[in-house]
């Protein structure tokens, strides 16, 4: 649909803007928060599930709660969400462990490779 394609727009614009450097951070890498992000709009664009809270983890949880969904898949993206937004701030303190983050951000990448409608067309 053209609201996915949207988001694909919305992601290379993003991603755009912020230099090779930044790409490899937590926010804007391959598995990282960008990717979940727009990966859980994509689902609601896709499965007609619309969240009633605006954060992240809670339309992850709608998502979830819908039944539309791989249940422990997204139940490890939330967690993993989670510990990102940690990971970040503490990047931003300039105290984060790279292999630590770099791990989560591949098994994100791996957990969204089966989850996001964007990735897996057919």
């Amino acid at each position: 649909p053209g609201d996915v394609r949207d988001l694909a727009e919305i992601q290379e614009k993003l991603l755009a803007k912020n230099s090779a450097a930044t790409q490899e951070r937590v926010k804007f890498g391959r598995g990282g928060l960008l990717d979940i992000e727009l990966a859980v709009q994509c689902v609601c664009l896709v499965s007609g599930v619309f969240p009633t809270a605006p954060s992240i983890t809670s339309s992850i949880q709608t998502i979830i709660e819908s039944g539309k969904v791989e249940r422990d898949q997204w139940q490890k993206l939330v967690n993993n969400y989670v510990k990102l937004r940690v990971f970040e701030q503490l990047e931003i303190l300039g105290i984060s462990s790279n292999t630590s983050t770099q791990e989560m951000l591949l098994e994100n990448d791996a957990l969204l490779q089966a989850v996001d409608p964007r990735r897996n067309r057919g």
